[in-house]
């Protein structure tokens, strides 16, 4: 029928688009400089695409793992914030760019794994360490991430450069 058409020509303009249409992305971030650069670009994207973006703070599962909390300065919000922040900077209507943005708890070493399955276009990291010193590659949570994501990943690095408001 004409409707089946007109989608079939849709589906094939989009795998020839270099940003194909995306639905949901997946921010995964710490409170470095680096996790705020990669949670502003995330906030950029979402409010221009109108993506959801789920956020997943990276400080949780690394607390858990070193057994001690860092503190946070009065100066220093939560990557969730700059996320939302950008995404109001860079939405037509901010009230609607609140509605993009979801921040989800991290329990435990398997909750990045078991957000991954439910299902994201993109994702966006920003760590302190993104690589490991001694073997020169990712460092082993972000390694994960990529060995299992299967599509594109956006990394953060050398965030201290791009502080600022977004």
């Amino acid at each position: 029928g004409e409707d089946e058409a007109k989608r079939l020509d849709n589906e094939e303009a989009e795998h020839t688009q270099s940003l194909p249409k995306m639905e949901r992305a997946l921010v995964y971030v710490d409170d470095s400089p680096n996790g705020r650069l990669a949670a502003r670009l995330a906030g950029l994207f979402a409010a221009r695409q109108q993506v959801l973006a789920t956020v997943i703070d990276a400080n949780g599962q690394k607390e858990k793992a070193n057994g001690k909390k860092k503190e946070k300065g009065a100066e220093e919000a939560p990557s969730s914030e700059h996320l939302a922040e950008a995404a109001r900077a860079g939405a037509e209507q901010p009230k609607a760019a609140e509605q993009l943005v979801t921040l989800r708890p991290a329990p435990g070493e398997s909750a990045l794994q078991r957000e991954i399955a439910r299902g994201y276009d993109i994702a966006f990291v920003g760590l302190e360490h993104p690589f490991d010193p001694a073997s020169r590659q990712f460092e082993h949570r972000l390694q994960e991430l990529v060995d299992s994501f299967d599509g594109p990943v956006a990394i953060a690095v050398n965030g201290a450069g791009a502080a600022g408001p977004a």
